[in-house]
């Protein structure tokens, strides 16, 4: 896979940096609501029916899992995998 491009991937990490503590206390469980919230946001900007665009819906998105990913992995100390891949 090739490198992303920098005015794509740039503004989730932006994002990503903005809400590093945004739910990083809270139980998974309002991760997961946040990033279904995204999902259908996303859903209804693809209509034309939300005011922000999908891009930035995406990015949204991708920035509750990178965020998630660090918490499971290194913010509580306490990953939950038990698988790789």
């Amino acid at each position: 896979m090739g490198a992303f491009d920098s005015n794509i991937i740039l503004p989730v990490f932006e994002l990503t940096e903005q809400h590093k503590e945004t739910w990083r206390s809270d139980p998974e469980s309002v991760w997961l609501a946040g990033l279904l919230e995204e999902i259908a946001e996303l859903a209804q900007a693809l209509e034309g029916k939300h005011e922000h665009s999908p891009e930035y819906e995406l990015r949204q998105i991708a920035s509750i899992a990178l965020n998630w990913l660090d918490m499971r992995t290194n913010g509580t100390g306490k990953s939950q995998e038990t698988q790789t891949g």
